[in-house]
């Protein structure tokens, strides 16, 4: 099982999407396939642990790895982008 992200189909299923909604897509599009899957698995299906290790076929330790790894990323990389602007008076 795999879970794509497609911009087109994301901005068509909400109603106005928004610079800030477009950048998250693009942020879980730099995630690896593996940690973008139990991201969305236990963010948007609020499904718990052992449920996504049940669905994936993997141990609950290597969920909880992917898991941090995707938010340690998206963290960096939202870090990143506010390192890049500047305050203009």
């Amino acid at each position: 099982m795999s879970f794509l992200l497609d911009t087109d189909t994301c901005s068509h299923h909400m109603k106005r999407p928004t610079g800030l909604t477009h950048r998250f897509i693009q942020h879980m599009g730099r995630l690896s396939a593996d940690q973008r899957e139990v991201l969305l698995l236990a963010a948007v299906e609020e499904l718990r642990y052992e449920e996504i290790a049940g669905i994936l076929s993997i141990p609950v330790g290597t969920v909880m790895s992917r898991l941090s790894r995707a938010r340690n990323t998206l963290r960096n990389l939202v870090t990143e982008r506010a390192s890049t602007l500047r305050v203009v008076k």
